[in-house]
């Protein structure tokens, strides 16, 4: 914890940081990650899942015709998962995050 001395010293840094440049401000203000780029990852996670699960379905079954809709399906979540994380490169896993390294 700090001191009541060094929370108000940082207070005065951070005024004075603000004072001298506002877009800096501005951008150190704002949330790391948008509502909207939360979504469109949620949206990826979530079409990875059910591909896979189709994909599992459609194979588990094995006549020909849905095991050629269960490779389509893998393919689907294959370039889902590609896709999410070439989008988003940096951020945590679930884990890291929930577990406090990352």
């Amino acid at each position: 914890m700090l001191s009541e001395r060094e929370r108000r010293t940082l207070r005065e840094i951070e005024q004075q940081l603000a004072e001298e440049d506002q877009r800096f401000a501005v951008a150190m203000s704002r949330p790391l990650t948008s509502r909207a780029s939360r979504w469109l990852r949620r949206g990826h996670d979530v079409t990875t899942v059910l591909a896979v699960l189709l994909a599992l379905t459609c194979l588990t079954v094995t006549p020909r015709t849905t095991a050629a809709a269960g490779v389509l399906a893998a393919l689907l979540a294959i370039t889902a998962f590609y896709l999410r994380r070439r989008r988003f490169p940096g951020l945590p896993t679930a884990e890291r995050r929930w577990s406090g390294r990352g």
